[in-house]
């Protein structure tokens, strides 16, 4: 899939929900499976290099090392790994989650897996 279907239909989608600034996860999540006959059964397998678990772990322990090496300062390392950790839960739990959870709503459904 390309990356501008993909843009194109999520600006649509903004643009349906006008009023709503947030999306749902879900919502998110849906558009790939939603637009190929046969979705990745990983999430990883549509992310960039820069999207995949090694570098987002990779990423969530060099910055709060750096912190710490450079500063010193315990005050400014613990709320920056808290929103690591939370980074980390939702993008290394969350998300593949409910993608594999997708994937699974998609293929049990045939024939309306294709959006019009």
């Amino acid at each position: 899939m390309s990356r501008s279907i993909f843009c194109d239909t999520l600006i649509a989608e903004i643009s349906a929900h006008s009023g709503s600034i947030l999306l749902g996860i879900s919502d998110l999540i849906d558009y790939p499976i939603a637009m190929t006959s046969s979705p990745a059964p990983s999430l990883w397998q549509t992310k960039p290099w820069w999207c995949q678990p090694w570098s987002i772990l990779l990423t969530g322990i060099i910055v709060p090392s750096l912190a710490w090496w450079l500063s010193h300062q315990l005050w400014l390392v613990v709320p920056l790994m808290m929103v690591i950790l939370a980074w980390w839960f939702l993008f290394l739990y969350l998300v593949p989650k409910q993608y594999a959870q997708a994937v699974k709503a998609s293929s049990e459904l045939p024939g309306e897996n294709l959006r019009q």
